[in-house]
């Protein structure tokens, strides 16, 4: 299994690696709390997670909060299913731009 981190890409896509889960997600939260040297678009890209519980669909509700606040346009890539299912369970898919 993966170590948890973030990579940024010279495209400014940033890319999730190992597990976004319970025991985990804090360290994504500390790495990006906030958006502002970014572009004013933001792609998170979920190709390189391997598991992921609701705590990674309330972190990306946490971001999406603060992309909006700070006036960028946020996009999830390559979601895994298994938290695809989490985000129709709970019912936030419209708040989600998916490529």
């Amino acid at each position: 299994m993966a170590e948890a981190g973030i990579e940024y890409a010279s495209d400014g896509t940033i890319f999730l690696r190992g597990s976004v889960r319970f025991d985990t997600v804090n360290r994504f939260y500390r790495k990006i709390d906030s958006f502002e040297s970014l572009d004013s678009n933001v792609q998170i890209d979920w190709s390189d997670v391997e598991s992921v519980d609701s705590s990674a669909v309330a972190l990306c509700l946490v971001w999406i909060e603060t992309a909006r606040k700070e006036n960028r346009k946020i996009t999830f890539a390559n979601v895994p299913d298994q938290m695809m299912r989490l985000i129709r369970v709970n019912q936030v898919q419209d708040l989600f731009m998916l490529e």
